[in-house]
C-alpha cells in the first residue's frame, strides 16, 4: 500500500522509541502494525509549523491527532482539505483533572467534531461515552494489541504452576510499574495492607519519577523502588519473576484499558485490581478485585491460597484478556479506520 499516515503530536511530548506512558506504548504498537502493512508513517510536532508546510507536498491520506489544540486543527483543515483528520481520545475524565477542565475538555471535543472526520478511542466504555459528545462523527474503537518479543503466552500455565509451588514456602513478590501518586498508587494504604499479611513480601516499584534507587524494610515488607526505564526484555523478565501485579487506582489515571495490566497478565503476573478496573474489564475474576483498600490483606491472602492450591481460575483470567493478545481482532478494528 502507498498510503501515508501522519501522526501529529502536540502539547504532550511523546517518545515512541522509548515509551513510558500507556499512550506511547499503544501508539508504538499501532505504528508498528501500520508499517508492517506497507504504510509510510511520518511523525510531526504540530508546534513546528514549518514541518506542517513541508507536508503539503506529501498530501497525506490520514492525519492522526493527539492532544492537538483547536488553533492547529483549523490550520490543518485548511492546509489538507483532502486528508482525513482522526482525533485520538484516551480518556474523558481523569482523577487529577479539575471538574472545570473536564467540562472544558468534553466541550472542546464536541466543537472539534466540526473540523475532524472521526475519533479513535481504545475501549468500548470510552466509545459509548464519546458518541453523544462527537455529534455525527464516526467513533472508531481500536482496543490495544500486545505481544511480547521475548516470551510466549502459551508458557503461562507452566509458569503459574511453578509459582504455585513457590507460594507455599517463599516470599511474595509483588510488582507495580508506573507513576506514584495517591490516585494511581495509594502507597500508604498499600503498605498498611501488605504489613498485615502473614507472609514476607517484596514490593518492587518501577517508576521514572525517582532519581535514586531506594530500598528499605517495613515490618514484614521489603520495598525496592527502581528509578529506571524498562526495556522490553527487562520488562518481560520483571513481570515473569513477580507473583502478583498491583493496579489499584481509585479513579481513571491512565489510558483505558491500562497497558501495564495487559502486559502483566500476558507475562503471568496475577493482577490485584481495584473495583474501578471491574468496570473496564467486567469479566476479570472476582477473586482478583479489591472492593475497598481496607480489604487488601484478605484479598491477597485469598489469592495466595487459591494459587498455591491451584484452585485459581487461570482460564477465566486469560479469557478476560484474550482479545488484547489477538492480532486478528486488532486488524479487524484497524482496517476500517485505515480505509475511512
Amino acid at each position: 500500500m502507498s498510503k501515508k499516515v501522519i501522526t501529529i503530536i502536540s502539547e504532550r511530548a511523546l517518545d515512541l522509541d522509548y515509551p513510558k506512558s500507556g499512550e506511547e506504548v499503544f501508539l508504538q504498537g499501532l505504528l508498528k502494525v501500520i508499517k508492517e502493512m506497507g504504510f509510510k508513517v511520518i511523525k510531526v510536532d504540530s508546534k513546528r509549523l514549518f514541518e506542517i508546510e513541508i507536508l503539503r507536498h506529501i498530501k497525506p491520506s490520514q492525519i492522526h491527532l493527539l492532544y492537538v489544540p483547536l488553533k492547529y486543527l483549523l490550520l490543518l483543515k485548511k492546509a489538507f482539505p483532502q486528508s482525513k483528520l482522526i482525533y485520538h481520545v484516551y480518556y474523558l475524565s481523569y482523577a487529577t483533572l479539575p471538574k472545570y477542565s473536564e467540562v472544558k475538555w468534553r466541550a472542546g471535543l464536541t466543537f472539534m467534531s466540526l473540523l475532524v472526520d472521526s475519533y479513535l478511542t481504545t475501549s468500548l466504555i470510552l466509545a459509548r461515552a464519546l458518541k453523544p459528545i462527537a455529534l455525527f462523527r464516526n467513533v472508531f474503537l481500536l482496543e490495544p494489541y500486545y505481544e511480547c518479543n521475548y516470551c510466549s503466552l502459551d508458557n503461562n500455565y507452566e509458569l503459574w504452576s511453578s509459582k504455585a509451588e513457590e507460594l507455599k514456602h517463599s516470599m511474595l513478590r509483588v510488582l507495580y510499574i508506573g507513576y506514584i501518586n495517591e490516585w494511581r498508587f495509594p502507597y500508604r494504604a498499600i503498605l498498611r495492607g501488605l504489613s498485615k499479611l502473614k507472609h514476607k513480601v517484596h514490593l518492587m516499584v518501577y517508576t521514572v519519577e525517582h532519581t535514586n534507587e531506594v530500598v528499605y524494610s517495613y515490618r514484614n515488607i521489603t520495598v525496592s523502588i527502581y528509578p529506571r526505564y524498562l526495556t522490553d526484555d527487562l520488562k518481560c523478565d520483571v513481570y515473569r519473576r513477580s507473583h502478583f501485579f498491583l493496579y489499584l487506582p481509585l479513579k481513571n489515571t491512565a489510558i483505558i484499558p491500562p497497558i501495564t495490566l495487559i502486559e502483566a497478565v500476558y507475562h503471568g503476573a496475577i493482577p490485584i485490581v481495584s473495583s474501578y478496573i471491574k468496570k473496564i474489564i467486567p469479566t476479570i475474576p472476582k477473586i482478583n478485585v479489591v472492593e475497598d483498600l481496607s480489604d487488601l490483606p484478605s484479598a491477597i491472602a485469598s489469592l495466595v491460597d487459591a494459587v498455591a492450591s491451584q484452585n485459581y481460575p487461570f482460564k477465566a483470567l486469560l479469557k478476560a484478556f484474550q482479545d488484547y493478545y489477538d492480532k486478528e481482532r486488532f486488524l479487524s478494528q484497524l482496517l476500517p479506520i485505515l480505509k475511512s
